[in-house]
């Protein structure tokens, strides 16, 4: 799945949606760290850059968008999946024009998440996510 060293990082204030993403991953063979904000995640350090980024745009302190904007500022290759309960179309557009590789609506099934995750690893077949309909079977986080 992820070469060696490297780990999917959950960003989101809800420990219980942190932790149910984390869980997700985990019994999908991913290594996974969570963080409570961006904040938190920017402190972690730089040894170990992660695979892939998952965060919600509402966060506390610094916004999910000004990570973003942040990261791309810094010409942070991470790739970036946004899932978010936040239902508004001009920010939605501004998350993708800020280089966001996938756009979720929480609650998102777990399908919708990994193809998302996998999507940002290069490893799909290029759907753009963001224009998908919001898919609530099977399992949601």
């Amino acid at each position: 799945m992820i070469a060696a060293g490297r780990f999917i990082a959950i960003i989101d204030k809800d420990r219980g949606v942190r932790t149910a993403i984390i869980r997700l991953l985990r019994a999908h063979g991913f290594r996974a760290q969570g963080f409570a904000s961006a904040e938190a995640f920017l402190w972690r350090g730089r040894t170990d850059e992660p695979a892939c980024l998952v965060m919600d745009i509402e966060l506390d302190r610094m916004s999910g968008i000004e990570l973003l904007h942040r990261l791309k500022m810094d010409g942070s290759p991470i790739p970036v999946v946004v899932m978010t309960a936040a239902e508004d179309e001009k920010t939605r557009r501004s998350v993708l024009a800020a280089g966001c590789v996938a756009y979720l609506q929480k609650p998102s099934s777990a399908e919708l998440l990994l193809a998302a995750i996998g999507k940002a690893r290069g490893q799909s077949s290029g759907d753009n996510l963001a224009d998908r309909p919001r898919d609530d079977g099977g399992m949601s986080v």
